[in-house]
């Protein structure tokens, strides 16, 4: 297993991901938090938009997008290593998606392979996964993506509706109101 790993780091010059331009250039467009806040136990958060996300149009430009989000997982796992942290915890904010610019089927293939690569480069990475404000439309892409999910990206996978006193709540009991964004229903920025 790690020597694949290896291989497939080695094959898709992951070491220089970091520092590429076209890749802080998309963050600009795919917007991505981290850094700023952190979990109870001090682990990075990586905050989400879906919203903010036109995956589609990305598609049609000829964006990589699939690069992009491993960037995102170097970016916060780098960041869990560096505060030698096992674990980071992800926040995604999916009011107002779209099937039609987040969930059109050159989409969901986009999403099944990052399942896929996410399960096999970076098990365990997430120890929540906390999805908030989610339409029932999005239970769709759920459905499909659920069965190539490790026992443990299940258990760590929290999806709210739009009630915000109930997903607050899991939100609250995983990340500290002073270190939680307005977007969540925090005090921070």
């Amino acid at each position: 297993m790690l020597e694949k790993y290896k291989i497939w780091r080695n094959e898709t010059n992951l070491d220089q991901i970091l520092d590429e331009e076209g890749m802080k250039l998309l963050l600009k467009m795919y917007p991505a938090y981290f850094g700023e806040v952190t979990d109870k136990k001090s682990q990075p958060v990586l905050q989400m938009v879906l919203a903010e996300w036109n995956v589609r149009k990305g598609i049609l430009a000829g964006h990589d997008l699939r690069r992009f989000v491993v960037y995102i997982w170097e970016r916060i796992s780098t960041m869990a290593y560096k505060q030698e942290c096992a674990h980071s915890v992800a926040l995604i904010d999916v009011n107002n998606y779209s099937a039609r610019e987040q969930g059109c089927l050159a989409c969901i293939s986009i999403y099944v392979d990052l399942v896929n690569m996410f399960e096999k480069y970076y098990p365990n990475s997430f120890e929540h996964i906390i999805m908030v404000n989610t339409p029932r439309i999005f239970e769709n892409i759920l459905q499909i993506i659920r069965p190539i999910m490790s026992i443990y990206t299940k258990k760590a996978l929290k999806v709210f509706g739009v009630n915000k006193e109930q997903w607050r709540q899991e939100v609250l009991h995983v990340i500290d109101l002073n270190m939680l964004t307005r977007q969540f229903g925090g005090t921070k920025g």
